[in-house]
């Protein structure tokens, strides 16, 4: 029984060889993309924590320009987006969120009009 199967699967990859390639291409990229999105997804919830806000840099995209901040967080550098409306200047402590990940953490600005305060 195994030879005929293993006979028909031969004859079955010689009559559709034009699919296997894709079905090979299929077969690598899934598990791929699974494994990337496992080692970049936060594990875990968010917590909010305050770092101190270390210098600023503008960051152009083909949105446009954006003020992007070196923030530290408890010894570790991170960088996070901060709108030019929020009155943080270089120094002040930042509410900003941090995410675990496999591969270290994440910050973003915390959701709060006022993230910046003097010290």
């Amino acid at each position: 029984m195994g030879a005929g199967l293993l006979g028909r699967l031969r004859l079955w990859i010689a009559m559709h060889e034009h699919a296997t390639g894709l079905l090979i291409m299929i077969a690598v990229t899934l598990p791929l993309i699974a494994i990337l999105t496992f080692l970049i997804l936060p594990q875990g919830a968010s917590e909010t924590v305050e770092g101190r806000l270390m210098s600023f840099s503008i960051v152009e995209t083909e949105q446009g320009s954006r003020r992007t901040a070196l923030v530290d967080v408890d010894g570790r550098m991170g960088r996070v987006t901060v709108p030019l409306r929020m009155d943080c200047a270089v120094g002040d402590r930042i509410r900003v969120e941090r995410r675990r990940t496999v591969l270290g953490q994440r910050f973003k600005t915390a959701y709060d009009p006022r993230p910046c305060s003097r010290t």
